[in-house]
C-alpha cells in the first residue's frame, strides 16, 4: 500500500514506490517465516516463498539504485507552478467551469458536491 507521500509525489520520487515494494516483500518472508514457526507451512514451501521474494527483491533494489542515478529536473515544473499561483485570479475568472473546479478542488482536496 503506498503511503501518501508516495501517492502525491510519485512523478517527483518514483523511488517512493519501490522501497514500498521492497518492504512488502521483506514483509512476506517475515509473515511466512512466522507460519513456519507455527508449523502451519512446510520448509520446503517456506523457501520456495522466500527465493520467489528475495529475487523480487534483488530487481527491486536494481529499479531503485537506476531510480536514484536519474535526476529529475523540476526547475519546468517548478517555473510553471509559480506562474499559476501569482495568475490564479485570472486563471480562475477566464476559466470554464471545468477549469474552475480543477482550481477549486486544488485549493480544497476534501470530496466537494458541485
Amino acid at each position: 500500500m503506498w503511503s501518501w507521500f508516495c501517492q502525491e509525489h510519485f512523478f517527483v520520487y518514483p523511488h517512493c514506490a519501490i522501497s514500498e515494494q521492497i518492504e512488502a516483500a521483506n514483509m512476506e518472508v517475515t509473515r511466512v517465516r512466522k507460519l513456519l514457526l507455527k508449523e502451519e507451512i512446510d520448509a520446503q514451501h517456506f523457501r520456495e516463498i522466500k527465493r520467489e521474494n528475495e529475487k523480487k527483491i534483488e530487481m527491486l533494489e536494481v529499479r531503485l539504485i537506476e531510480a536514484s542515478r536519474v535526476s529529475t529536473n523540476i526547475e519546468p515544473l517548478l517555473g510553471k507552478a509559480v506562474s499559476n499561483l501569482v495568475h490564479l485570479d485570472e486563471l480562475y475568472k477566464e476559466g470554464d467551469v471545468k477549469r474552475k473546479r480543477v482550481i477549486i478542488g486544488s485549493i480544497f482536496p476534501e470530496k466537494l458536491v458541485f
